[in-house]
């Protein structure tokens, strides 16, 4: 079978790209994608007929009840990471607000979403929350328009 090129979302910001596949999916199939993030789920959307969305990455395979579970506790574990971010964040008076976060499936690094009303560097509030939490921790800045291929 040659391979497939699917629309696929991924991430919590439901980021949408076209991901090349070796196998058959349907709409609605859980896969597990690598993108320039990392190994991540995702969603399949329909096949893809033209180039017009930016190519992402690969399926890897379909998600299996192990995938969800560690999402489930990534996720879990992510929560904690965000009420440490706010308090943190709060207390040196830095003009952001974290929105949500993810925890990439491979564990590889922790995204947080935030808008932020002021420039500031939050480069030592990341570098802490890193340190603290034993995982390389990251910003989505929603302030600013995303490209196609922001993490």
């Amino acid at each position: 079978m040659s391979e497939i090129d699917y629309l696929v979302t991924y991430g919590r910001g439901a980021y949408l790209g076209r991901f090349r596949a070796a196998s058959a999916y349907r709409r609605d199939d859980r896969v597990v994608v690598r993108s320039d993030r990392g190994v991540e789920l995702g969603t399949v959307r329909e096949r893809a007929t033209n180039s017009a969305v930016f190519a992402a990455g690969d399926v890897l395979r379909p998600v299996t009840a192990d995938d969800e579970l560690a999402a489930t506790r990534h996720q879990e574990r992510v929560a904690t990471i965000l009420a440490d971010a706010e308090r943190v964040a709060g207390s040196h008076g830095l003009p952001l607000l974290f929105l949500d976060g993810e925890i990439l499936l491979d564990g590889s690094q922790a995204i947080l979403q935030a808008i932020h009303w002021a420039d500031c560097d939050a480069t030592p509030l990341f570098e802490e929350l890193s340190a603290r939490h034993g995982v390389p921790v990251k910003l989505a800045d929603l302030t600013t328009p995303a490209t196609s291929s922001d993490p």
